[in-house]
């Protein structure tokens, strides 16, 4: 599934793939994962944890609250307030690359440059 995460000022997560999103909400904590019905709620105080496609890397993103949609496996997240900075978004955002560049590249024999350019066209 494609996550996209923006507050008011800035888009931080841009179709990141991710296997699963654990998301607090009024009711308590939901995980989505890959093929789930469409849902619409809202956050309340808490962690965002998302696990990135084809890695062990689980961050965490701290939200005072905000609205989740799912939709064919897209999710966008809005959120009032996160506690992550600029650098450590980047760092998933790098993190992801690299998942991605091993996986893609394993299957079709691209360079890391190649699929890195891919992946700066189609906006990721």
């Amino acid at each position: 599934m494609k996550v996209y995460i923006s507050t008011e000022k800035n888009i931080l997560l841009d179709g990141l793939e991710c296997e699963s999103v654990t998301l607090p909400t009024l009711s308590g904590e939901i995980t989505i994962l890959d093929d789930h019905n469409p849902i619409i709620g809202v956050l309340s105080k808490g962690k965002i944890r998302i696990l990135i496609e084809n890695t062990n890397v689980i961050p965490e993103i701290d939200v005072d609250s905000g609205y989740f949609e799912l939709n064919n496996n897209n999710l966008t997240i809005l959120v009032t307030k996160t506690g992550l900075s600029l650098d450590e978004i980047s760092d998933i955002k790098q993190k992801a690359i690299q998942a991605r560049t091993k996986t893609i590249g394993q299957e079709d024999k691209i360079s890391e440059k190649e699929f890195i350019e891919r992946q700066t066209s189609e906006g990721f």
